[in-house]
């Protein structure tokens, strides 16, 4: 758990987190721009 690590564990943990959500949100992009077309 990086969040127990202070600062420098928090930062880690939400960029690791927004990494995660920018990565499915560009395969969902892909995902539906290959249905459409």
């Amino acid at each position: 758990l990086g969040f127990l690590d202070g600062c420098y564990g928090f930062t880690w943990c939400f960029l690791s987190a927004l990494y995660s959500s920018i990565k499915y949100l560009k395969l969902q992009e892909l995902a539906l721009e290959k249905n459409h077309g």
